[in-house]
């Protein structure tokens, strides 16, 4: 047996967790970091520049998770970088940099939509063995919403989408900071007009495949913080969140409920209410929670599957060979 890390470097924050491999059985899910906000795409522009206090905190993030990945006997085997690095003109040197918080050991690789949308469906077909064919696998990230589907279930047939929608276009529109994560029903309407106008092509999408109506996954921090809220999880603590939150079935209507009991809450308030709820994500609950209530009435459906292993355990089963693992 042996034990592979993965760090993702995404649009608002980063991300590391840890796995166990044994020969041809799926990875199994062993430990998860809290994430580190960054913000390193907020108020980025498409061939703008990296903000450089964010490009720090990343790095910063980066190497902590490394060092903590190796604490616990493991070896980081891939470091992946998502939209913002797509959009940002300096990624070349952002990557150059990252590779050597990693001393070279590992790739430091700045994948394509496409490329993000096969790890988020292979990981959901490893979280849900009977999963249907022609399932939309949905992961709303800070800068993206990447989206695929296969109509057989195979990934040589997957059809992908990414649209220029996620956490920090909305917090554009109403930001945290201005009444410690508060929204008043101006605000609430703004969120959702803005969702509809930006999901619009994921409609017309699936209306082409007729995919309308498919069995939905979702994979992202806005999902796994509604399926802590509704599975009323005590812990902030990802790595308890995570195995308890797996498989959540949440509603349109818990979403509606959630938007509606929390949006005029200061985030201190809503952590009281809902311990689940990490000090980054309780200021954005709201704005997450509505995002994918509009994504699951885009795709014409009531419900959805939360993946909380997320396009990590993914990216893992595309990894080399894993013959130079430390084992257990």
């Amino acid at each position: 047996m042996h034990r592979w890390g993965v760090i993702d470097i995404g649009s608002s924050a980063v991300k590391a967790a840890l796995f166990e491999v044994d020969g041809d059985s799926p990875p199994r899910f062993l430990h998860e970091s809290d994430p580190v906000a960054t913000g390193l795409g907020r108020g980025l522009t498409p061939g703008g520049p990296l903000d450089a206090e964010a490009v720090a905190r990343s790095l910063d993030a980066l190497t902590a998770f490394d060092g903590e990945i190796r604490e616990r006997g493991g070896r980081l085997r891939v470091v992946l970088a998502t939209e913002a690095l797509r959009l940002a003109r300096d990624r070349e040197r952002f990557l150059e940099a990252a590779k050597g918080r990693v001393e070279g050991r590992v790739s430091v690789v700045c994948i394509d939509a496409a490329m993000e949308a096969r790890y988020a469906f292979q990981s959901a077909h490893v979280a849900f063995p009977d999963l249907a064919p022609g399932s939309l696998i949905v992961d709303p990230g800070g800068s993206s919403l990447d989206l695929c589907r296969s109509p057989t279930g195979r990934v040589e047939d997957l059809r992908s989408l990414s649209l220029p929608f996620g956490m920090n276009h909305l917090m554009a529109v109403a930001p945290p900071e201005r009444a410690d994560g508060r929204l008043n029903a101006h605000d609430l309407a703004r969120l959702r007009a803005t969702s509809e106008e930006a999901l619009r092509p994921l409609t017309r999408w699936l209306d082409e495949q007729d995919g309308l109506g498919s069995p939905l996954v979702a994979t992202s921090g806005a999902a796994l913080a509604a399926a802590g809220v509704k599975r009323r999880l005590a812990s902030s603590a990802r790595v308890e969140r995570i195995p308890l939150s797996q498989g959540a079935l949440v509603t349109t209507e818990d979403l509606e409920r959630m938007v509606e009991e929390c949006h005029d809450l200061g985030a201190g308030t809503r952590r009281a209410l809902h311990p689940c709820l990490s000090r980054s994500r309780a200021p954005i609950f709201v704005h997450g929670t509505l995002a994918l209530g509009e994504v699951l009435r885009a795709a014409d459906v009531t419900s959805c599957r939360v993946n909380a292993f997320g396009m990590k355990l993914g990216a893992l089963l595309d990894a080399p060979s894993h013959e130079k693992s430390p084992e257990i």
